[in-house]
């Protein structure tokens, strides 16, 4: 998928995207439901992040001492979104889904697959 590769890369970026701070706080604020689904997806988080697909690996990312809690912060944030959207959230009136792709848009997402006009 290409949200999700543009996503691994957005993560494996030595500084969060501008603003990553205050989308971890709106999701917390407003997007709870989801949030609370996603502490249940620690694989697909790490796979976000680069480092396997299993709990395990999951873990063994977070212990690292080179490991940046807000960068992993950030991911369980956009697991929450990823988990819980599909190919037509674009057209979507779901406030939560198109809050994230607009927050994806503004940090450099492209989607090539969304129709205009």
């Amino acid at each position: 998928m290409v949200r999700r590769e543009f996503v691994k890369t957005l993560l494996a970026r030595k500084a969060l995207p501008k603003n990553a701070q205050k989308f971890i706080a709106h999701t917390i604020a407003y997007a709870s439901y989801i949030l609370t689904k996603a502490l249940n997806k620690t694989e697909l988080t790490a796979e976000l992040l680069g480092t396997g697909t299993g709990y395990g690996e999951f873990t063994a990312y977070v212990d690292k001492p080179t490991t940046k809690p807000e960068t992993v912060t950030l991911a369980m944030m956009i697991t929450a979104y990823e988990a819980n959207i599909d190919r037509t959230s674009w057209r979507s009136s779901n406030s939560s889904n198109r809050y994230y792709l607009t927050q994806l848009t503004a940090w450099g997402y492209v989607d090539r697959t969304k129709r205009v006009g």
